[in-house]
């Protein structure tokens, strides 16, 4: 860590402000965090926002309650139960208290089901930004960054699933320090069980508390793109058909969710519209002639490959006899969709996307569709709970 950085370290953990809260910290004997933008300032070495973000291991409205007595008893704070926060101001400071919850998604739904829960529990519910960096304000933990004590943790998978990322973490505590020995107890692209220590980490705590949150959330979100490809490839199985994925993908991530849907068995074949030539449904209503889009595409092609989203059979018959390579049936029934198969005489590739559930997959396949694209692997795949033993 530069000189620098480590200067504005110490010298904004030492303000009144946080001394405050690590006394009520330690009194109430809670685990207490500074997160978000005033830890990503300290990183970029700028100037310490005066808007802070607590974390605390218990109620937040209590503690802050607490802090703002060993302040000044006399002024109130506001208190916002519903979302289980509270804020105060001191001086021209203002502080944010919130607890740890645990947030759970059923298939079904996206609103998510909260409860009290972990620092690890709060970490993994957050965005993959700033919102998983922290900074403890409890003594006995920044104590042992200081005095770069070795420690020893393993890497623990809270539940059943398909692992990947392991490079990936590995890489992280790799980059925090060098001299971080990483060792993994099993391999992507493994099913484990809850409870299964994928890797051991072992090395200065500084380095492995920095890079923990990122490696872990690597590990989170490519086993849980594994995991859920996996479910929906089983689901398939004895089918001539292949689960592959769609680029609705998170920005900046396509590579590594790819990644996982590799581990979980599933296939790429569309990384960007510049793999192939790709005619869809807004191309087709701009242009107003599918035939001649397709013509055109057949002329222009240069060696690439050409599929053709269609979403209804007249729109395919059209096409019928033209040279191009797949044809992508989208948001068909079952019944319209084997329709369309049998019309395309194995003329061309057949392909199935839109609506596509674990209820209703293996029905898709069994119309003899040879792909079937699936958005949610990707877009929706629900995170894997991973921890850090000590």
């Amino acid at each position: 860590m530069p000189d620098t950085l480590q200067k504005n370290y110490k010298d904004a953990l030492t303000h009144p402000v946080f001394k405050t809260i690590a006394t009520a910290s330690e009194e109430l004997g809670l685990s207490s965090y500074v997160i978000g933008g005033f830890v990503r300032d300290y990183i970029l070495n700028k100037e310490i926002v005066k808007d802070i973000d607590i974390l605390c291991i218990g109620s937040g409205i209590n503690f802050a309650i607490n802090v703002q007595n060993s302040i000044d008893s006399t002024k109130k704070i506001n208190i916002y139960k519903r979302f289980g926060t509270a804020m105060l101001k001191w001086k021209d400071y203002t502080v944010e208290f919130v607890g740890a919850r645990k947030e759970s998604y059923s298939e079904d739904s996206r609103k998510p089901e909260v409860k009290a829960g972990t620092f690890l529990d709060d970490m993994n519910r957050r965005d993959f930004t700033i919102n998983t960096l922290a900074i403890s304000l409890n003594k006995e933990k920044y104590d042992s960054i200081k005095n770069n004590k070795k420690i020893k943790a393993k890497i623990v998978s809270n539940q059943n699933c398909v692992v990947g990322g392991l490079v990936f973490a590995k890489e992280t505590f790799k980059y925090s320090d060098k001299k971080i020995n990483f060792k993994t107890k099993t391999k992507d692209g493994k099913k484990i069980n809850k409870g299964k220590v994928v890797a051991t980490v072992y090395g200065k705590a500084r380095g492995i508390l920095k890079s923990e949150r990122v490696a872990l959330n690597f590990l989170s979100l490519i086993s849980g793109v594994a995991t859920t490809t996996k479910k929906f490839v089983d689901k398939v199985k004895g089918k001539s058909c292949k689960i592959c994925c769609t680029r609705k993908t998170s920005p900046n991530l396509r590579s590594i969710q790819k990644y996982g849907v590799k581990l979980g068995g599933g296939l790429n074949h569309r990384f960007n519209l510049s793999d192939e030539i790709l005619i869809k449904d807004n191309h087709i209503a701009i242009d107003g002639n599918i035939r001649e889009l397709v013509k055109r595409a057949i002329k222009n092609k240069k060696g690439k490959k050409i599929t053709v989203e269609v979403d209804n059979l007249n729109q395919f018959k059209k096409i019928i006899g033209l040279r191009f390579d797949r044809v992508l049936f989208d948001n068909m029934s079952p019944k319209n969709l084997k329709k369309g198969i049998k019309l395309s005489n194995k003329l061309y590739e057949t392909e199935a996307s839109g609506g596509v559930t674990l209820k209703n997959v293996r029905k898709i396949a069994s119309t003899g569709v040879k792909r079937i694209s699936v958005g949610q692997i990707t877009h929706s795949a629900p995170a894997v709970d991973f921890k850090l033993n000590f």
